[in-house]
């Protein structure tokens, strides 16, 4: 399986390192667990809608493939 990376930056960043400075334990792991799982069904999302993460189609495949 290949690695999966986001990248936060603009506003956002202070907000969700407050938040995560902020969870102890267990609920800074379900915050965690609830963001990956998003990441997950997106990525499905798009693939069942063919599409790249910024929204354009995918290409026809080759016939030779």
């Amino acid at each position: 399986m290949s690695g999966a990376r986001v990248i936060v930056g603009g506003n956002a960043r202070p907000a969700l390192k407050a938040a995560l400075e902020s969870l102890k334990g267990d609920r800074a792991e379900l915050m965690l667990r609830d963001i990956g799982e998003y990441l997950v069904t997106s990525t499905r999302e798009r693939a069942r809608r063919q599409v790249s993460p910024s929204g354009q189609r995918w290409q026809a495949l080759s016939p030779a493939y």
